[in-house]
């Protein structure tokens, strides 16, 4: 059997790290690009969401009573409110 050089046996190793880890960053950064781009998607609709309710919101208080509006506020008050 014949040994293997120093030189072959302690660089390999050591190339098969950083090609894995350099494949392990790539890998990293493209997952993180892809879900940011679909959190700052998901962000940006909340934010027009949130605009529209806050625009009916202020239509409706107009024309609503104070407890009603309150009611209008914390949705999860209507279940328990009995007409």
């Amino acid at each position: 059997m014949k040994p293997i050089p120093i030189q072959y046996s302690s660089t390999k190793p050591l190339a098969e790290l950083v090609y894995i880890q350099a494949i392990s960053i790539e890998i990293e950064k493209r997952i993180t690009n892809k879900y940011r781009k679909r959190i700052d998607h998901l962000v940006n609709a909340n934010n027009e969401l949130m605009k529209e309710l806050e625009i009916i919101n202020k239509e409706n208080s107009n024309s609503l009573s104070t407890e009603e509006s309150q009611i209008v506020m914390m949705p999860w008050l209507k279940e328990h409110i009995k007409e």
